[in-house]
């Protein structure tokens, strides 16, 4: 066998990239090393990155995006009952905008 090849890999590539592994930090590992023995020498770095960091990173945008959903969801729900789309308050017998909190009834035309 040539060219730096053992039978487990690379020199030992696993074994080397076990043993040289920084010390986990929350799951995160990472490493940069040399193979001195290659001509010319070659480099290895690499990272772990542990599964609850990654989901955590994908569930970010899901979540704002169902938020905003949920609160348009909850102002057209208002709306179709006749109340402030931004305070909730009864606007069946009130006049122009609401009383409560000053906001334009939705739907409506300011004169």
């Amino acid at each position: 066998m040539d060219a730096g090849w053992s039978r487990n890999g690379v020199n030992g590539f696993w074994a080397r990239m076990t043993a040289l592994a920084s010390r986990p930090v929350l799951g995160f590992r990472f490493w940069d090393t040399t193979f001195d023995g290659a001509d010319p020498p070659r480099r290895a770095v690499g990272a772990v990155v542990p599964f609850w960091a990654v989901a955590g990173l994908f569930a970010v945008l899901p979540s704002l995006w169902g938020r905003g959903a949920l609160r348009r969801r909850r102002r057209a729900a208002r709306v179709r009952r006749g109340l402030c789309a931004a305070c909730g308050y009864d606007l069946r017998g009130a006049r122009g905008g609401c009383p409560e909190c000053g906001s334009a009834r939705v739907g409506e035309v300011p004169v």
